[in-house]
């Protein structure tokens, strides 16, 4: 993750969102006060998607336990529907 200060992003935003976009970076932003991250939409939507997943019931344990579950052995019911 590369790192700029908030007076270098304001003058750069724009690459700076080039960069996110084309080359799928993470950039981080120091204030004065806080700092803010800068991310792709499409990243976004991934981050939003894997929270969602994670916030029913079940999922997680289902995901972890089918890591170790052969094809063959999968009987296509969902268990934590």
């Amino acid at each position: 993750m590369k790192t700029y200060n908030i007076k270098f992003a304001k003058k750069r935003f724009e690459e700076l969102i080039d960069e996110t976009i084309n080359h799928d970076k993470v950039v981080k932003i120091t204030g004065n006060t806080a700092n803010a991250i800068l991310i792709s939409e499409s990243k976004w939507n991934s981050i939003k998607e894997t929270l969602f997943l994670l916030s029913i019931t079940g999922m997680k344990e289902s995901i972890k336990n089918s890591m170790n579950t052969s094809l063959d052995e999968c009987s296509g019911e969902v268990e934590w529907v």
